[in-house]
């Protein structure tokens, strides 16, 4: 019996270590959406000047940057999510902002 709670503890340690791992590569939003960091990075890659809006962030020194928004409707609400991608430096430094309470909250 000893052997076999030593086997189960090990496989709860691993499952809290993977889940721990896999939660780093999730940005999640202020309504819980949640994002891997990959796939809101080749949305990044979209962002274009042309996409950007007067509502939307200022990047560093009041500087208008690349924007991608995207839509994601919401399964458990039937709702539709705003959120936005922006580029202001450079790719590696993409922001992700969901439009929650009339403005846009970064994730």
């Amino acid at each position: 019996m000893k052997i076999l709670g030593a086997v189960s503890a090990s496989a709860f340690t691993v499952l809290l270590l993977l889940g721990s791992v896999a939660q780093g590569n999730l940005l999640k939003c202020a309504t819980g959406d949640m994002f891997y960091v990959s796939w809101i990075y080749e949305l990044a890659l979209k962002a274009e000047h042309r996409f950007w809006s007067p509502d939307h962030p200022l990047g560093p020194n009041g500087k208008i940057c690349k924007a991608y928004p995207f839509t994601d409707p919401s399964a458990y609400t039937g709702t539709t999510h705003h959120h936005l991608v922006q580029v202001c430096v450079g790719i590696e430094y993409f922001i992700l902002y969901q439009w929650y309470h009339d403005k846009w909250i970064e994730c």
